[in-house]
Order: structure tokens, then C-alpha cells, then sequence
């Protein structure tokens, strides 16, 4: 039985650390695509 509950705890703690991961990666990219976008229309307003 609390062989039971420690796998428990230990699939939600994975669970809870995946979540964390997939959030902290999309994040990322967002961050990520957002400061190109910047980047580039700056660099178009140089250009022009």
C-alpha cells in the first residue's frame, strides 16, 4: 500500500514537472518569436 502511494506521488510530481517544462518551452519560443519580430521591423525601419 505505501509502496501504492509513493508511485502515486511520484507520477504526479512528473506530471507537474512536464507541465512545468511544456509551459516554460512555449514560453520561450513566444519570448523567442516576439524579440525576432522586434528585431526584424527595426531592422526594416533602418532599411527604410
Amino acid at each position: 500500500m505505501l509502496v501504492n502511494s509513493l508511485v502515486g506521488v511520484l507520477y504526479f510530481c512528473l506530471q507537474v514537472i512536464d507541465l512545468a517544462l511544456e509551459y516554460l518551452v512555449n514560453s520561450y519560443f513566444l519570448i523567442v518569436s516576439k524579440l525576432q519580430l522586434i528585431v526584424s521591423i527595426r531592422k526594416g525601419a533602418i532599411g527604410a
